[in-house]
Formats: structure tokens, sequence, C-alpha cells
């Protein structure tokens, strides 16, 4: 995860106007490359503004960064078979209301489940912390796949933890807690960071708290 760290710095730090998306995935996976990583779990994702944000999953292009977009990051790197990932939304100055509201509901949502996290919870529960915050949100729709899964030798693997999961956490377990609230009138993004649970409590994989982040 310090990798995956290293890769979200340098891709905010790329972030200027008049960049484009590919640009700013090259600074992401140069620094990656040279700390060790040995490739990603998917794609490198850099996407701004509406039309390359909106998509779950987006390919970078030669899109420019304009003042106002909101810019997605989402990066997996692998390193020696095992994977890390962070995604963040970074806002180019000032949001309109209904784009701050979803991004600071999303890290709430992402708190929420975070604090259900212990061996021995059930994978249900965890689901269900995050999703009410996005119900009394009214932003429940726009929540397009289950997020919550484990990390290690695949970026997305198995148990995915659904609302009627009964998977129940056992001690060590690598979790990523991912709240996506794509393909809406203005885009979209995810909010996503991993943890190790175990007896000793959880230990986020990142100095870099689910927070709002503006250039």
């Amino acid at each position: 995860m310090e990798i995956a760290e290293a890769g979200l710095e340098a891709g905010i730090k790329a972030l200027e106007i008049g960049v484009t998306e590919r640009e700013v995935a090259a600074e992401i996976e140069y620094v990656m490359r040279k700390m060790g990583s040995e490739g990603s779990g998917i794609d490198t994702i850099v996407g701004f503004g509406k039309a390359n944000t909106y998509p779950i999953l987006t390919r970078t292009t030669f899109n420019k960064l304009s003042p106002g977009d909101l810019a997605l990051l989402t990066i997996a790197p692998r390193y020696e078979g095992y994977h890390g990932v962070i995604g963040r939304p970074i806002a180019m100055g000032d949001q309109p209301k209904e784009i701050k509201h979803a991004i600071e509901s999303a890290i709430a949502a992402s708190n929420a489940s975070e604090k259900m996290l212990k061996v021995g919870a059930v994978g249900a529960d965890i689901s269900k912390a995050g999703l009410d915050v996005l119900r009394q949100a009214g932003l429940i729709e726009l929540c397009r796949y289950s997020g919550i899964h484990s990390i290690g030798t695949s970026e997305f693997e198995p148990p995915i933890l659904t609302s009627v999961s009964d998977f129940i956490l056992p001690n060590n377990s690598f979790i990523s807690i991912d709240v996506p609230l794509f393909m809406t009138s203005w885009g979209g993004f995810r909010v996503e960071t991993a943890y190790l649970v175990n007896t000793s409590g959880n230990t986020r994989f990142s100095k870099t708290a689910p927070e709002y982040i503006q250039k």
C-alpha cells in the first residue's frame, strides 16, 4: 500500500490545468515502478470531467484537465503477486453542491463501514452501515455495485461483502471498502481504501484517510 499511496500522491501532484489523463497516469506508474511495482491489478484509472468519470471502469485518454473538473484516480499496483488499492476523487476548484454532497456522503459511508470492521463481524452488517448512509443522503441509486471485498492476489476478489453476505471476517482479513457512485448526470467517482482486520483492531493501509480533496 505504500506503493499505491505514493502513486496517489504523484497523481494529485500532477493534476494541473491542461495536463492529459495519460500524462497523469504516466506519472503515477513511473513512481510505482521505481518503488518495485510489477504492474497493476487493473489499469490505472485517471478520468477528468463528466464523460470520463461516468463509467465504472474508464480508459485514460488525451482528454485535458479543465478548471472545475472532478478528477478520479484509482490505483492498484501489484508487488510480488499481491495488490494494493486506493481510489479518490479530486475536486479541481469549487464543485456544485450535488457533487460535494455526493463526495462527502461517500466518505461518511466509507467511515461507517470501517467502524464495523472487526474479527467476527458479518459481511451484511459491514455493507449495511455504508448503504444506510447513502440511503439517508438520497444517493443509494447511484451505488452501482457491492464494493466491499477482499484484496490479495487480485485487486477485487471474494469474499464480496454484499447486503446479504453471511461471511464472517476471520483474523487477518485484508478488506477494501469501495464506495462507488457512478453514471450520474455529472459523472462519477469511487472512494476506496484498504484495511487489515485482526484481533488488534483495524489498520488502514494508507496515511491518506478518506477525505474531501480539492486543488
